[in-house]
């Protein structure tokens, strides 16, 4: 009779598997981590999140209408305070009044912190003010606007909000919100009530969604942050160079060739017009033999008045048949040199661009363009050939302007491949775009 005798373990194995699983928790540990220190797990954790109104629209996206201030712990939500932005001003002033604090240079605080459309410069002035205004410097500041918020409400689908009749959906969303926000009928209304009760409905409703619909949740707010309809700025060295990387913090790129960024201010009236003002550009290069070029830009409004919209703007005075009064940034390649129209301007650099700086009114039912042209720097010439690329920057809180690019190469050249001289495309600015094109000389030609 024999006996079956166990084998010896196969230490060697055991050794390489202990190994590998070590490996894959230190894979899981680098990637959780920097998470877990974000989502308060390795302390507590202070957001402010503030909804911006493209409607009145700013540098770095919209008004700050409303805000929020979120603690996290141990990735729960432990503390939510809400308001209008306009109370913590109100809240500041009080404090400046009484000397228990010193004055910011920006004032209102947190309505006009930010004039920059550089979120993350934008960003460290919201903080600031509101570490002025509450005594607690945030750990990190999201911008949101409402086409964020219709692409979550189109996967929940229509919802039934207090105060509200009708359900609200992706379309009739703007409509809503400016119903309850914009009508000044009851001084003693709290009118953005209802923006809060809508996104604490929205967040519930998301909430309740199987995990099978966790990707549609996940696919939406991408696209919102990959068309700057949200952005995020923290302290974290680890989370915030991956928010960087995707694009999804709103900082302006390195310098190009040739870049360009229009950017508009709704200020001076405090009205709600770019709902209905509708922008488009066309930009023109000429290349002249030995590398420099003139750019022409031609920027067209049209502000199609509050007649069309889906909803009567009459108890909406800021809203209803505003014209459109704003002041324009033009950022350009630092060292351009401005040709026209009028004086020769002489800009600051911002953000390591040449800004040109106009000014454009646009009554109801109306259009109009306004072309500007400057020099830009000199480009090099490498034996014939001359390579251009153009890098446009779409500002935070439009959607889809549409975007026309012409570049006419030097005489006795052509493009690439091709027998023509002029190179042409058409695109709309929903994201940030990049064109390339290579103009040679023609043999024997000038």
């Amino acid at each position: 009779m024999t006996s079956s005798v166990p084998s010896r373990p196969n230490r060697g194995r055991a050794r390489r598997v202990l190994v590998a699983l070590l490996l894959v928790g230190l894979l899981l540990a680098s990637v959780a981590l920097p998470l877990a220190g974000a989502m308060g797990f390795l302390g507590p954790r202070t957001y402010l999140v503030v909804s911006l109104n493209p409607a009145e629209l700013r540098p770095h996206g919209g008004f700050v209408g409303a805000y929020a201030v979120v603690e996290l712990s141990y990735g729960r939500v432990v503390s939510l305070e809400y308001g209008d932005s306009k109370d913590l001003d109100h809240v500041y002033a009080e404090r400046v009044d009484s000397g228990e604090k010193p004055p910011l240079d920006v004032y209102p605080a947190l309505t006009h912190a930010g004039h920059s459309p550089d979120f993350p410069t934008t960003a460290r002035a919201l903080a600031e003010a509101y570490w002025h205004i509450a005594d607690v410097r945030p750990y990190g500041v999201i911008a949101v606007d409402p086409a964020a918020a219709a692409g979550l409400v189109r996967i929940v689908g229509p919802m039934h909000v207090r105060g509200e009749a009708e359900a609200v959906t992706d379309d009739n969303l703007v409509g809503i919100v400016l119903k309850h926000t914009q009508s000044f009928d009851d001084d003693d209304d709290d009118r953005k009530q209802f923006v809060f009760d809508l996104g604490l409905e929205l967040a519930s409703r998301l909430r309740t969604l199987p995990p099978t619909r966790w990707l549609e949740v996940l696919q939406a707010l991408s696209t919102a942050a990959d068309e700057r309809h949200i952005q995020l700025h923290g302290d974290d060295p680890i989370v915030q160079p991956l928010i960087h990387a995707r694009g999804w913090d709103g900082s302006y790129p390195l310098p190009t060739d040739d870049f360009l960024a229009v950017v508009d201010s709704n200020w001076r009236l405090g009205n709600k017009a770019n709902l209905v003002t509708d922008q488009e550009l066309d930009y023109r290069v000429a290349i002249a033999p030995d590398g420099t070029s003139i750019a022409t830009l031609t920027i067209t409004y049209e502000n199609r008045g509050t007649g069309g919209l889906s909803f009567s703007t009459a108890d909406m005075p800021f809203l209803d048949q505003a014209t459109y009064d704003a002041d324009v940034r033009i950022y350009a390649p630092l060292g351009s040199q401005w040709l026209s129209p009028g004086d020769a301007q002489n800009p600051e650099p911002e953000l390591g661009r040449t800004v040109f700086l106009e000014r454009v009114e646009v009554p109801p039912k109306s259009r109009h363009s306004l072309t500007v042209q400057y020099r830009l720097p000199d480009r090099r010439v490498d034996g014939g050939r001359i390579d251009y690329e153009l890098f446009v920057r779409k500002q935070a809180g439009t959607s889809a302007v549409p975007f026309t690019l012409i570049v006419t190469g030097p005489e006795g050249s052509r493009v690439g491949g091709t027998d023509k001289r002029e190179w042409s495309a058409q695109a709309n600015l929903l994201v940030d775009r990049r064109f390339r094109v290579a103009f040679e000389r023609i043999s024997g030609g000038g």
